[in-house]
């Protein structure tokens, strides 16, 4: 993750309680990883490629501040308290 690799998580969804299925669940919604399943494997790989593509932007989709902020040196000029 540190890279910016897509990760397709597949867990093990006949273990107790599911929460293999819960922790991935939750990295996908916040797209850290895809949640995959073995048998709709392609569609993962489709959506780690758009993943991929999506963490290459900027700023990244996890952010907090992606449709507000259009450039790095805005993130760097709000972090640093300046004013328009």
């Amino acid at each position: 993750m540190r890279i910016s690799v897509p990760i397709i998580v597949v867990p093990n969804s006949e273990l107790l309680d599911n929460h293999q299925v819960e922790l991935a669940e939750a990295l996908a919604e916040q797209e850290y990883v895809v949640h995959g399943r073995l048998e709709e494997l392609d569609q993962a790989l489709q959506e780690a490629s758009l993943l991929g593509k999506r963490h290459k932007a900027w700023p990244p989709v996890n952010s907090g501040v992606h449709r507000e902020v259009k450039s790095l040196k805005s993130v760097l000029d709000h972090e640093m308290g300046y004013l328009d």
